[in-house]
Formats: structure tokens, sequence, C-alpha cells
């Protein structure tokens, strides 16, 4: 089924975005996005992961971490894709630290018995989109999974420029 997509709510999005990115906290420039979404995609039924979007946020998943079994809250998650929010993707430590979460994440999903196969992970600061899907695990038997077993390989990407 073909959605209404407002290319006019899309542009005020970005034109939001842009001057959210790098000056403001995750919270508000996934928060900004979130409220978007349901305008840029309008209509009833509204498409499925727009809905999932907005009520699957803030989910906890256990995966491992230095030996420990730890708990960690994914910003979204929309049935196997674990999405993870950074405030700004051009900033190098934020990009490498979101990467680790989206590892964990990923593995978290593995942990709940999530086909590996299917689970994607999402890394974005809204403008900027990088798609991962696991690409191996190399979880002993009986173990907690974590970011240090699975290999995550880049399959797409979308990065909006100022």
């Amino acid at each position: 089924m073909l959605h209404k997509f407002e290319s006019a709510v899309a542009r005020e999005f970005i034109t939001s975005a842009l001057g959210l990115i790098g000056r403001s906290n995750e919270t508000v420039v996934r928060d900004n996005f979130t409220a978007h979404l349901p305008r840029i995609f309008p209509g009833s039924p509204s498409p499925w992961w727009v809905g999932y979007h907005v009520t699957g946020a803030e989910r906890n998943l256990q995966f491992a971490r230095g030996g420990d079994v730890v708990s960690g809250f994914v910003d979204n998650l929309v049935g196997l894709t674990v999405i993870e929010y950074e405030k700004n993707l051009s900033d190098r430590s934020l990009l490498i630290h979101g990467m680790e979460q989206v590892g964990e994440y990923c593995a978290g999903l593995i942990n709940k018995g999530g086909d590996r196969g299917r689970i994607i992970g999402v890394l974005s600061d809204t403008l900027r989109w990088r798609a991962y899907r696991i690409s191996s695990v190399t979880k002993p038997d009986g173990a907690v999974c974590g970011r240090d077993h699975i290999k995550l390989e880049e399959i797409d990407s979308l990065n909006r420029r100022r």
C-alpha cells in the first residue's frame, strides 16, 4: 500500500533538524523527528512503522558487557530494527559511541531470540542515517551475547548535508 507523503512537512522537518543538530541534546533531536513523522506520512492508516516508531521508544534489552549482563534502553525498536539516535553524527566520538550502542542492542535482540538474519541496526541524527546487518556472531553456546560477539556490516546510508 502506498502512503501519502507530505513533502512540505518533510522540508519543515529538515529545516528544524538543521537548526537542532549539534546545538541541542539527543532527546530534542529525536523528539523533533518523532513529532514530524506522523505529519510527513499522514492518513489512516498511516504506515505501520510510524506507529511503532512512536510507541517503541526506550525499550529495554539485555546484553553482555565486560563479562557482566547489563540492561540498556534502545531509543526506538520497530520490529527487529533497533534505532539509536545521537545528537550529531558528524562528531566522531558520538558516531563511535552510537555504533557501540547499536551493537549492544542488536546483541540484545539475539538474546531475546530474534533471527539474526532479520535484525537491523540503525544509527541516526535524523538527517544522517546508517543501517547495519549482523554479518557474524561468535558467541559461545549458552553465553549472553554482547557487542563483542557480533560483527556489524553497513548495508546502506543516507546523508543530508547542510
